[in-house]
């Protein structure tokens, strides 16, 4: 089994079975799909319409006895999964039709890297497009390798713009040494993420848009965690918090993590988030939580100049194509302000 393709799901009948068949539209006898429902109440509803996939052989559906949480039920998937690389898909979100395809040639025209991020298609509640972010060219980040890594742990300029850290292709490897975290929130792959790169593993993102991730535009018509504005900023101090607890955290990633440059440049504009990390290390006796606390002193608002200069850091890391996207960007931010008129 060369590729697990796992779906942690909760509530969502009504999106569940578009998700798998995009994935059924892709798969080949070296893929499994499996589909984890984590206790939810309409899990009846879930069994059903994944009925004669699942009779079929095509799925396999697991049924949580007890809601396990958002990571744990993650955690639970890739326990259950054969494949040499693991990939984690919303239940909301789609792979497009070369998904597989162009993933197997990178994974032979650029091997070695540990984890493999790619570009996707931000979706709306009916399914179009409404943004579209990707990496415009090939990036190899590693805190080891010559490469503009610390770009990856500010996250407010690279990530996000060049591939979604929630679905990535991630070698199992990497997960005998770690796995999400269910204390850093909704910001486990992140957190993930970050502790892959501080225990000497290889990421690279690859030029090309292979999935779609659903969004929320609509107001109340549908609703998706990272819509949740209190929650993403509070995330942030959590995994801070956690990535600093890892006991194999790298020289050069602690010494990042406690730098004032990016304390302010991480938790900006998110005062809840800096008072989370200080609250919780501060119920830490070690000499580790009063340094960062002492670092937190400050509050910081963001400015013109600082979204100006994330989009020049970005082009430096990824390459001056950066601006032909972000020009991309505000057209369609201009063509969904008349759509929603």
């Amino acid at each position: 089994m060369k590729f697990s393709l796992l779906i942690p799901s909760y509530n969502r009948p009504e999106l569940i079975r578009e998700t798998v068949n995009s994935v059924l539209a892709i798969a080949d006898r070296e893929v499994e799909i499996l589909v984890s429902d984590d206790a939810s109440p309409k899990k009846d509803r879930i069994s059903e319409a994944l009925a004669d996939l699942v009779s079929g052989g095509r799925i396999r559906l697991i049924h949580q006895p007890r809601n396990l949480g958002w990571s744990e039920n993650r955690n639970a998937l890739v326990r259950e999964a054969r494949g040499e690389w693991i990939i984690l898909l919303g239940d909301d979100d789609r792979v497009k039709a070369n998904f597989l395809t162009r993933l197997r040639w990178w994974l032979q025209k650029s091997p070695g890297a540990d984890l493999y991020g790619f570009g996707y298609d931000v979706i709306d509640e009916e399914g179009q497009r409404v943004f579209t972010y990707g990496c415009p060219r090939l990036m190899t980040y590693g805190v080891h390798l010559a490469s503009p890594w610390p770009e990856l742990f500010y996250f407010d300029a690279v990530p996000m713009w060049s591939h979604h850290p929630f679905t990535l292709a991630i070698h199992r490897r990497v997960f005998a040494t770690l796995q999400y975290n269910s204390a850093a929130g909704i910001g486990d792959d992140v957190l993930l993420l970050w502790q892959a790169l501080a225990h000497g593993f290889v990421f690279t993102v690859i030029p090309e848009k292979l999935f779609e991730w659903r969004n929320t535009f609509r107001g109340q018509a549908y609703a998706n965690l990272s819509s949740d504005t209190a929650r993403l900023k509070d995330s942030r101090g959590a995994v801070i918090t956690e990535l600093l607890r890892d006991p194999a955290l790298a020289t050069k990633v602690r010494n990042l993590i406690f730098s004032r440059k990016f304390l302010r440049r991480f938790l900006q504009a998110t005062p809840s988030g800096v008072e989370r990390v200080r609250q919780v290390m501060l119920r830490d006796d070690r000499v580790i939580a009063r340094q960062i606390v002492s670092e937190m002193s400050f509050q910081y608002q963001e400015g013109r100049w600082d979204k100006v200069g994330r989009h020049l850091r970005a082009a430096r890391a990824m390459g001056p194509q950066h601006f032909w996207q972000l020009r991309g960007y505000f057209r369609d931010r201009k063509r969904l302000a008349k759509f929603q008129k």
